[in-house]
């Protein structure tokens, strides 16, 4: 497998390299489309999902997972970044939808319209192109992937209505602004004015749905992206302070240190031990 990072990259199961994959895209967010012709396995942390043979698995950007097949590996995965696919409004709104960034789970997952054939003729049409013309036909084959996976999203009818939209549908939308925004905002009045709600009805409908309060969730992504780039980066400290958006580099050591018992430093000596 190559290991020189790149904008879009699809291999069979059977190449899965855990290790080679998240030093290949060590400074890159990748979103992730998994495709299982048998049943799998994705683990992210402690969480542990189960893809069942013709199943879809759709993957978000930050997220570190691991495959463990069972069986014969059989499937493909594909891996894109966002700048690679989005080209447009719609782009971003399926990036930047419940596929990838579920209130319930790390990974959504879901039947498909066809068959191991029919997918083979997607990812073949990614073969053989004129390389001016090959960026384009990969963009559509994924397109026609994450269409068909919002088809069969089915929402959860048990949630509650916040006024015409409902709390879950709040609470993504929340979720993905602190991903795009938290370098810049960390104030929950930020959010709860983009969302048209006040911060109280904010917290309200993240407690309802995470059991977390607004702020405690805009500080758990922090913390998560901050100790990606501790574990994952060989970036200073000083430098990671920076490009998470702290002012002050012993400020970004308290927050850590406030959140996981120990300074960046001793956490990325730990992990690397």
């Amino acid at each position: 497998m190559n290991s020189a990072p790149t904008e879009f990259k699809m291999f069979p199961l059977c190449d899965w390299n855990y290790e080679q994959i998240f030093v290949w895209y060590k400074h890159v967010d990748f979103f992730t489309i998994v495709r299982a012709f048998e049943p799998l396995e994705i683990s992210i942390g402690i969480e542990k999902y189960i893809v069942g043979k013709g199943k879809m698995a759709f993957i978000g950007s930050g997220k570190e997972y691991d495959v463990i097949q069972s069986g014969s590996s059989r499937g493909f995965a594909l891996t894109f970044t966002a700048s690679f696919y989005e080209k447009s409004i719609s782009d971003s709104i399926l990036l930047n939808s419940e596929l990838f960034f579920d209130a319930f789970q790390s990974v959504q997952i879901t039947d498909t319209s066809g068959d191991e054939a029919d997918f083979m003729k997607i990812i073949n049409r990614t073969k053989n192109h004129a390389h001016q013309v090959s960026d384009l036909v990969i963009h559509n084959c994924i397109e026609s992937l994450l269409l068909d996976g919002m088809q069969r999203i089915k929402l959860n009818s048990n949630l509650q209505d916040y006024g015409s939209v409902p709390i879950r549908g709040v609470v993504n939308a929340f979720s993905i602004m602190v991903h795009k925004h938290f370098k810049e905002q960390s104030n929950v009045q930020f959010y709860a004015d983009k969302l048209h709600v006040t911060p109280r009805k904010l917290t309200e409908m993240c407690l309802a749905i995470w059991g977390k309060t607004a702020k405690t969730v805009i500080s758990d992504i922090v913390l998560k992206e901050a100790l990606r780039y501790i574990k994952h980066t060989d970036l200073s400290i000083s430098q990671i302070a920076y490009e998470m958006g702290f002012t002050d580099e012993s400020n970004f050591r308290h927050f850590v240190k406030k959140c996981t018992g120990n300074i960046p430093m001793s956490y990325r000596q730990i992990y690397a031990l």
